[in-house]
């Protein structure tokens, strides 16, 4: 089953997606997020505790990280550490990657 955290309602709200650049393969941004939303019956929600935000204050000191993406890392890393069962962590972003591989995740890189 797919996880993330919280703040997915604010990426997938309108409003965060004002001025996006145009999507490849023709899909709106209105179809994307249509479909997103039907896919979150199936999502398990990492709250933002504080194991969560303290992974990424580490992630964020440790590597060139963003905030958001911390956020997500961290999301990752506290479930695996918790259920002791590996998780791959999808990403296609170079960044996000290395940071994740930083702290042992099994990272998948989608391009």
């Amino acid at each position: 089953m797919p996880l993330s955290i919280a703040l997915i309602r604010y990426h997938t709200s309108r409003s965060s997606l004002r001025g996006c650049p145009p999507i490849s393969g023709g899909r709106s941004v209105d179809a994307i997020v249509a479909r997103m939303h039907a896919d979150r019956l199936y999502w398990d929600l990492v709250e933002l505790g504080a194991e969560v935000l303290e992974a990424a204050e580490r992630l964020i000191l440790q590597t060139p990280v963003r905030t958001l993406d911390a956020l997500h890392i961290a999301s990752a890393l506290v479930l695996h550490m918790e259920s002791g069962a590996p998780l791959p962590f999808a990403t296609a972003d170079a960044r996000q990657r290395e940071a994740a591989a930083h702290v042992g995740l099994k990272v998948v890189w989608v391009s």
